[in-house]
């Protein structure tokens, strides 16, 4: 198979794993190994097993969900004023 036919079915693997709602990180995974099973001839779970059990001690991609999260707070109706009002003194709620 060609490299754009190849590049065509693992991005629509990924697109609809992620339509689904499926999460990044196991979408990711799911497409690695669908690459792997159809596209290239390593046994595929023992390749993903090591490079899972590789990977599982990395510390680059621990701070992601410190970015992701502290925008939630401000969609919430009431504890987005009040982490507005805790920052930035003009703001700040009589009692």
């Amino acid at each position: 198979m060609s490299d754009p036919m190849v590049f065509t079915v693992l991005l629509s693997v990924l697109l609809v794993l992620l339509a689904m709602g499926m999460w990044v990180a196991l979408s990711l995974t799911i497409m690695a190994f669908v690459a792997l099973v159809f596209f290239a001839n390593p046994p595929a779970g023992q390749v993903l097993a090591t490079t899972l059990w590789g990977h599982s001690h990395s510390w680059p991609l621990a701070a992601l969900p410190l970015f992701i999260r502290p925008p939630v707070r401000f969609w919430l109706p009431r504890s987005g004023g009040i982490a507005i009002a805790g920052r930035w003194p003009p703001c700040r709620f009589s009692s």
